[in-house]
């Protein structure tokens, strides 16, 4: 199998892109606060999916997106959290609890980008399988969110 160097280097672009978009939502200045709000909302949405919807999500992603959201992954059952509170809480245990920010605002902003970004038949198929609730996190708020500290 031979790399693309360039290939390699555009899909690097690309998910700066996609860091830059989710830190501009967030108002942080922080691209280490947006990536990781990105890698642990693609993992808590991983978690909603079977191992085929997981793939066709990830066919989606560039290339360092797909590794962030694959990271420490075994493929098995979804464990679907039922309810917003679940989903967050699941987040928010992990890494959010010691980030300067909501877990509720880095999950709106990671989604926000992400539907823009995905094909709409993919976000479909993951949104689908989010908690009901959980919509109420993406309605249309100016950049960057108001009141953007920890929420």
């Amino acid at each position: 199998m031979q790399i693309n160097v360039e290939e390699l280097d555009q899909s690097v672009k690309h998910a700066l892109q996609w860091i830059a978009e989710v830190d501009e939502r967030m108002g942080t200045r922080n691209r280490r606060v947006a990536m990781t709000s990105l890698q642990c909302t693609l993992q808590a949405v991983r978690r909603q999916l079977d191992p085929d919807q997981v793939a066709r999500l990830a066919k989606c992603l560039p290339i360092p997106l797909k590794g962030a959201m694959f990271e420490n992954w075994r493929p098995a059952a979804p464990s679907p959290a039922a309810s917003r509170s679940e989903f967050l809480g699941r987040i928010e245990e992990t890494v959010f609890r010691n980030l300067d920010i909501s877990v509720e605002r880095g999950v709106k902003a990671s989604i926000e980008v992400m539907c823009k970004k995905i094909p709409a038949e993919v976000v479909a198929e993951f949104a689908g399988r989010l908690p009901f609730d959980l919509r109420s996190l993406w309605s249309n708020e100016p950049l960057p969110y108001p009141g953007h500290g920890a929420v």
